[in-house]
């Protein structure tokens, strides 16, 4: 197992390496002696939200950038303009999975929600709920961008919108904005920022 930190001056600050159980630390190596690795994850900013004052997306009455989903407007609504019941709001933008394997998306919401990727309908839970898990499963290619779509509707009572992904190699976690992080390897390590990453042989 490998963890690296960059200190963004030139070089790999530390390199932990556990190798046969035992520990090897080597720090201040330069970025000069490792190659660029063509993969650079979360170039974006987020989903655009539009907002709407009824529950078959017409009235907009705001469009926003939301860097993710996770909202718990509770008995309120989004902005004083739009009532606290019977309003819909509808997300677009890209997703960009670090991993090539399947991931499950997962939405939480009350009430109603439809989800695409790519342009098919992958869930769609048009209906009144309070609070439902609704989740589907998608083969991602590593670093290659994927258009999302969510739409959702808030009928009467609480009012929450919140989307996970996850995967064999990533645990459960918020749909959110990253930063990009270009990675450097040799000899099949990496240095990057905050990055782990696991080994089935010894180097």
């Amino acid at each position: 197992m490998g963890i690296h930190l960059k200190d963004g001056k030139g070089f790999c600050r530390k390199v932990i390496l556990i190798v046969f159980g035992m520990l090897l630390v080597v720090s201040n190596l330069p970025n000069s002696l490792f190659t660029p690795f063509a993969f650079a994850v979360g170039t974006g900013a987020g989903l655009k939200g539009e907002y709407y004052s009824n529950m078959n997306l017409t009235g907009l009455q705001l469009t926003r950038l939301d860097e993710t989903v996770n909202f718990n407007w509770g008995e309120g609504s989004p902005i004083n303009s739009i009532p606290i019941d019977k309003f819909s709001v509808r997300w677009t933008g890209s997703i960009q999975p670090l991993f090539s394997e399947t991931y499950t998306l997962n939405v939480v919401t009350d009430d109603g929600v439809r989800l695409w990727v790519d342009g098919k309908l992958l869930i769609d839970s048009w209906v009144i709920q309070a609070g439902e898990r609704v989740g589907t499963s998608i083969p991602f290619k590593a670093g290659q961008r994927y258009d999302i779509r969510i739409e959702y509707f808030e009928n009467t009572g609480g009012a929450s919108a919140v989307l996970y992904w996850s995967s064999a190699s990533q645990t459960k976690q918020l749909y959110q904005k990253t930063n990009s992080t270009h990675l450097w390897r040799q000899r099949g390590r990496v240095c990057g920022a905050n990055i782990m990453i696991t080994w089935t042989s010894p180097i």
